[in-house]
């Protein structure tokens, strides 16, 4: 598929047209965020494989390829507070909803951070914010009201 797209593409840069009326998307532009979820990917099988250094270091890169991107900054938010490196891992959740206020996925490994932390009401606040973004079905709002529950 990206081999027919290239080639359906050689020699120019015809403009896509994004959603929303916003500026239009190059070709190019177009391949940097699907390497870019290539790549993630493949950071998610190292995260949830507990290869959280290794994560890291592929993040890293990614965070220099690609500055200001929310999911960068959440992956290494999570990584971090696997390995236990607890001021990082904020560090990098804040970073992530500053690009992206609303982040799910921020919103909640943030909010079990606070909970790490005893800092319950951030963590309600959060849950909160989860319930406006995306209702009380969403995968998010479910996890992190488990994790208040049980402390």
């Amino acid at each position: 598929l990206i081999i027919s797209f290239i080639l359906i593409n050689a020699g120019s840069a015809p403009s896509i047209p994004s959603s929303g009326g916003g500026p239009s998307m190059t070709s190019e532009d177009l391949l940097k965020q699907m390497a870019l979820s290539t790549q993630l990917k493949m950071v998610d099988t190292l995260v949830y494989s507990k290869k959280y250094k290794v994560a890291i270091k592929r993040l890293r890169n990614l965070e220099q390829q690609y500055p200001q991107n929310a999911d960068i900054e959440n992956y290494l938010g999570y990584s971090y507070r696997k390995l236990k490196q607890l001021g990082k891992s904020a560090m990098h959740y804040q970073n992530a909803l500053r690009i992206n206020p609303m982040h799910l996925g921020a919103l909640e490994y943030q909010g079990e951070l606070y909970i790490l932390y005893k800092q319950y009401d951030k963590a309600k606040k959060n849950l909160a914010k989860l319930e406006r973004l995306c209702g009380k079905n969403c995968e998010e709002y479910l996890e992190l009201k488990q994790a208040l529950k049980t402390k």
